[in-house]
């Protein structure tokens, strides 16, 4: 969907999904309540890889993200190899937090339309007020969509001939 923080992507490999999860296990750091930018990782995401299923996010050292995306996903085998399919959302916290935000601003844009009978300014800035609402969700979780997708993308190669097919 190009107009919410939601993705559907699948990454195509010619790895055994066994493999392929063993690779991705590698790369994913168990999930801590605490981190100190200066902790020592080589590690490009943190969260859970439990067999073929999966929910990481990327790991953040010295920068705070609350629209960062989560990556649920699955890995299923293919003729080719392996199939991983994968969601990037918001957190569910974070996309409440986000609902009410624009849910506010626009029932009262409403509101105030159907009870003057006629646009304002309020209504006006009600609306601006959702729309920025709007970006500031939208823009940080695109763009960490594009870096998570960059570091996943090893995953599909074994070597550097190997070309990935990333399809949305």
């Amino acid at each position: 969907m190009w107009f919410a923080p939601y993705e559907k992507v699948t990454l195509e490999s010619p790895l055994q999904p066994d493999e392929l999860a063993d690779r991705l296990s590698s790369m994913v750091e168990p999930p801590r309540m605490f981190r100190w930018p200066w902790d020592p990782s080589e590690r490009s995401f943190e969260g859970r890889v439990e067999g073929r299923r999966f929910r990481i996010w990327r790991l953040l050292k010295f920068e705070r993200n609350s629209f960062q995306p989560v990556l649920v996903g699955e890995i299923a085998p293919s003729h080719r190899g392996s199939t991983v399919r994968v969601v990037l959302r918001l957190h569910r916290v974070v996309a409440g937090f986000m609902v009410l935000w624009l849910a506010f601003p626009l029932s009262t844009a409403i509101w105030t339309q159907v009870e003057r009978g006629r646009g304002g300014l309020d209504a006006l800035f009600l609306l601006a007020f959702a729309a920025f609402g709007y970006l500031i969700c939208t823009v940080p979780f695109r763009l960490e969509v594009r870096r998570a997708l960059r570091l996943l993308a090893p995953l599909a190669t074994v070597a550097p001939s190997a070309a990935a097919r990333l399809t949305r």
